[in-house]
């Protein structure tokens, strides 16, 4: 076995004794590395169709007006018009 590979276990051996919610954390980071894993297989194969991403800026900015340009007036009223200002609130449901 990969000596990494044992160093890892080895500490998963002691988190055996932590709480449910923290192992969850742990298995939830597990399955994000997966899936990242893969998905950059899945881009590598296409990287040729893909066009580059320039900056994470552009790519946040192009994610939200996809999503934005798939809502109706309607839905685009309910949105708040201070979400900036009060993001915490509106994460976290916290009064600021």
């Amino acid at each position: 076995m990969n000596a990494v590979k044992e160093i890892i276990l080895g500490k998963l051996e002691h988190l055996e004794a932590l709480s449910e919610p923290v192992l969850l954390e742990v298995l939830d980071f597990v399955s994000f590395l997966e899936w990242r894993l893969n998905t950059d297989k899945r881009l590598s194969l296409t990287s040729s169709i893909l066009p580059e991403i320039e900056d994470t800026g552009s790519f946040l900015l192009g994610i939200a007006s996809s999503f934005a340009s798939g809502l109706s007036n309607e839905d685009l009223e309910c949105l708040p018009t201070d979400g900036a200002e009060n993001h915490d609130r509106y994460l976290y449901n916290t009064q600021v």
